[in-house]
């Protein structure tokens, strides 16, 4: 394989602690949704279940919820709510909406009555977010379709967690508590509640409720500049070099030549490009690093290839050859600083990284 994407148990697991140790009166419910941040689902539930035993976790699809069912005994909530033919499915194999809408409400309201059993749910308001959970103005009717349900928790999401001093954090908080007991008084009884993602974990320590859900910042990504500093990254990416070769003054490289060399330098093919995750607006702006030298990306990534200069001031015997990698996240550069140099999030930048075909992922 031509790009190495090592993953840190030992990191994950320190995070899950710092995570723990910020909420302790909280269950902490681990999300790992899209195949866990790229970093794969499989191994990382079976780490986190044989050390911390997590009660609970949140993926984003029925399939995500049915590839990770057979890898542990914990509760599997499902964020996407569900579909119409998906009851049985949900039932059969003991998995937990988060029901979004009143229509996902009615659905699993009639399964519970068809079947004649108490179904397990989430409920999920949307409070500022506007793409998925049950509105204000349908509070009415579904709070008249809680008949047949065990309501385990119910949950909203922050919208802008990682700015501490945005009003809308407090409206968010204020909606959730007002509404909540609206479903609380029509259930009959308390209900669990949830709202803190992982910087909302940071930021809100009053707002965490009976359960907070860290995605990134299990993998230890920064919410924030500053914010958990005692993170650790989970993944680091290497790539090899393909080829070492020198250029004259006046020469280009690659697509559309966007790169002109103004003296003559050295430089190193990289088997990485934009299908590995590598986002082309990294061309001309981030970097690769080599033993802790930073080496400029010179010219357009492509599809498989991305080229880098090397530094002149090298001498020949510490110069890389073909066949040796280069790190792109690792102990120099943080997935934050990649994905800003490529105009993305370290969330996004993450899947795109950890999860490529060819990359040959490591667990370490």
């Amino acid at each position: 394989m031509t790009i190495n994407a090592n993953i840190s148990i030992a990191n994950l697991l320190s995070n899950y602690d710092v995570i723990a140790r910020a909420a302790p009166k909280a269950t902490l419910a681990p999300v790992v949704k899209a195949d866990a941040y790229g970093l794969g689902a499989e191994n990382i539930i079976r780490a986190l279940d044989s050390v911390k035993s997590p009660l609970l976790y949140y993926v984003a699809t029925l399939e995500e919820a049915l590839e990770i069912r057979p890898l542990t005994r914990a509760d599997i909530v499902v964020f996407g709510g569900m579909q119409q033919g998906q009851e049985d499915e949900f039932s059969t194999h003991h998995l937990t909406p988060a029901l979004k809408s009143l229509d996902d409400l009615k659905l699993w309201q009639r399964h519970a009555a068809a079947i004649e059993k108490l179904l397990p749910c989430h409920i999920h308001l949307d409070t500022a977010m506007n793409r998925t959970g049950i509105q204000m103005d349908e509070d009415g009717a579904a709070t008249a379709c809680l008949e047949g349900l065990d309501i385990r928790y119910i949950i909203t999401h922050f919208a802008s967690s990682e700015e501490i001093d945005n009003p809308l954090n407090m409206l968010q908080h204020k909606r959730f508590i007002s509404r909540a007991a609206q479903y609380e008084l029509a259930y009959g009884g308390q209900i669990k509640k949830s709202m803190a993602n992982s910087s909302g974990i940071v930021n809100f320590p009053d707002m965490h409720f009976d359960m907070v859900r860290p995605g990134g910042g299990l993998w230890g990504i920064e919410m924030g500049v500053g914010q958990a500093p005692d993170l650790k990254p989970a993944l680091s990416v290497s790539a090899k070099i393909l080829q070492v070769s020198t250029i004259k003054t006046g020469e280009t490289i690659g697509y559309n030549e966007l790169f002109t060399a103004k003296t003559p330098c050295r430089i190193a093919t990289l088997a990485m490009g934009y299908a590995d995750g590598l986002h082309w607006p990294a061309s001309n702006n981030a970097k690769f690093y080599w033993n802790g030298t930073p080496c400029e990306i010179a010219g357009s990534v492509s599809m498989d290839l991305t080229t880098v200069i090397l530094p002149d001031d090298l001498p020949d015997d510490a110069m890389p050859c073909a066949g040796a990698f280069m790190e792109l996240v690792g102990p120099h550069q943080r997935i934050e600083t990649l994905a800003q140099d490529c105009g993305a999030r370290g969330y996004e930048m993450q899947i795109a990284l950890g999860g490529g075909r060819r990359a040959l992922r490591t667990i370490g």
